[in-house]
């Protein structure tokens, strides 16, 4: 049998709030950075102090955290939370960074700041840092699942004749055994074809080659057809491609694929 330890505890970050008394006798020394895990609820919890570095009653204050990326300016501001105080006596407040706040934000560190507003509407600093700084760092880390990956657009080209046109080409690169397409269809007109999937186990890179060889994994045959349509096929292949064939009515807006 084995046995297996886990760890559970609060993620607890001492900041300092000037209370207009010596306010300068003491800096905080070492600030750690934050982490936040994507996939899961990041609950931060925060404890106030003051210049002795002895936990300060916060009354009516509240308190907002914003992450931000430095290097965009102001269009780099990520997530905006306001904080909820746990404990005014003792001042302690938590924030929570919901998971889907965290969807689009690349893995890296950025900026963090927590701002202190007052009943009569004014703003404090929040040193977060040594030296009396009010920005910390935040890193944002791979969480408990499979970071979410973005599904491809394909779009074919206009169907002018009745011959064949091929679509455009996506590479795969990972060895998953699950691919997934939908199919869209203009509505103005119903889609009679076929659309076939091609696969290759050619050496490939970013690019596929003139001379690539493919080989037929499925075809799919569309009579009047209107509704969307999703379908799922197998396999580990080095590349991928779709292909539609024998149009005589209708097209295809768009095909979204993952894999």
């Amino acid at each position: 049998m084995q046995s297996n330890l886990i760890y559970i505890y609060e993620n607890k970050t001492d900041v300092q709030i000037s209370d207009g008394f010596d306010g300068t006798r003491n800096q905080i020394v070492y600030a750690a950075d934050l982490i936040l895990h994507k996939n899961i609820d990041n609950v931060l919890y925060f404890q106030a102090k003051n210049a002795d570095q002895r936990r300060t009653p916060i009354g009516n204050k509240s308190f907002t955290f914003v992450v931000f990326d430095d290097r965009k300016g102001y269009e780099g501001f990520l997530i905006q939370m306001p904080a909820v105080v746990t404990d005014a006596i003792t001042g302690k407040f938590r924030v929570t960074v919901p998971e889907q706040y965290l969807y689009d934000v690349e893995l890296g560190k950025y900026q963090y700041s927590i701002r202190m507003n007052d009943v009569d509407g004014s703003s404090q600093a929040v040193y977060t840092d040594d030296n009396y700084g009010v920005r910390g760092v935040v890193d944002v880390r791979r969480g408990s699942a499979p970071l979410f990956t973005p599904s491809d657009t394909l779009t074919f080209d206009a169907l002018t004749d009745l011959t064949d046109v091929v679509g455009e080409i996506t590479n795969v690169h990972q060895n998953n055994a699950l691919h997934t397409a939908l199919i869209k269809f203009d509505d103005a007109a119903v889609f009679t074809g076929d659309v076939t999937v091609e696969g290759t186990m050619d050496n490939i890179t970013n690019q596929f080659p003139a001379n690539v060889n493919f080989f037929d994994i499925a075809t799919i045959n569309f009579v009047d057809q209107v509704d969307n349509m999703a379908f799922n096929f197998n396999g580990v292949y080095s590349g991928v491609r779709f292909k539609q064939e024998n149009i005589t009515s209708g097209s295809i807006t768009e095909l979204i694929y993952r894999f």
